[in-house]
């Protein structure tokens, strides 16, 4: 009985202090600044409904697919899809760019989460092996303090529980950044920049390849030219984001 009541009273307690803090550090949406009462929650429940979404995890031959449908591989593209659109001024850009770019990893985990739990229900990751995240040089992650594309993966991870695989795709050359060039110009700078260790770990494997953002899949492209002849080896891609041309993304 006294530890029930002593139970009840810890409870009040905590619920006056949340009260308290509330106050003076209000939680709210990273979008639009409403506040949410579930600290969990980085979105308000209208904006969440509001993210441009693609459907790209039910529609078949979209249009990711069909960026991919010439890859240089011994096998072809299982799927691709990415969560939302990305477009030139728009608030999904500038939640992107808060995740990027001004130290907030947790955005990129929770879009990640929400990705997941949406794109599982069409069954988008059924027989995948590993979540592979592009890899930055370490000079550029030195520089941001994290690689985006891993932070993305940790999100999808929590909710599928797929193995994320930092290991074998490595980045062998910091290539110039992607910023102001063209399609032709992106292809050229990402030739021979990736580079996969142990190769032999893949074969037979299905892998799922993550990105932040796919304009012209030039990066991705470069990715699988390196994992070219795995054998067996089966591929599908995934990214927050799709750009259009001629939109350009900071890398």
């Amino acid at each position: 009985m006294a530890c029930r009541r002593i139970i009840t009273i810890l409870k009040a307690l905590q619920r006056s202090w949340r009260g308290i803090f509330d106050i003076f550090y209000p939680h709210v949406c990273v979008i639009c600044g409403e506040s949410i009462e579930d600290r969990k929650e980085l979105l308000c429940s209208t904006c969440l409904l509001q993210l441009p979404r693609t459907q790209h995890a039910e529609l078949r031959g979209n249009s990711v697919e069909q960026i991919f449908e010439d890859i240089p591989l011994r096998h072809s593209l299982v799927r691709g899809g990415t969560f939302c659109y990305y477009e030139y001024d728009s608030t999904y850009r500038e939640l992107i760019h808060t995740f990027k770019y001004r130290n907030q990893p947790q955005v990129g985990t929770h879009l990640g989460q929400i990705a997941a739990k949406e794109f599982a229900l069409h069954g988008f990751f059924d027989g995948i092996n590993y979540l592979v995240p592009v890899p930055l040089h370490r000079k550029r992650v030195y520089k941001r303090t994290y690689n985006q594309a891993e932070i993305i993966c940790e999100g999808l991870a929590e909710v599928i529980g797929i193995k994320v695989d930092t290991t074998h795709l490595k980045r062998r050359i910091n290539n110039e950044s992607q910023t102001k060039k063209t399609a032709e110009e992106r292809q050229r700078n990402t030739q021979g920049i990736f580079e996969v260790n142990q190769p032999e770990d893949w074969e037979g494997k299905h892998i799922l390849l993550v990105d932040d953002i796919i304009t012209t899949g030039a990066t991705m492209k470069a990715c699988m030219q390196a994992m070219r002849k795995i054998k067996g080896l089966r591929v599908s891609v995934f990214a927050l984001g799709i750009a259009h041309i001629p939109i350009l993304i900071e890398e």
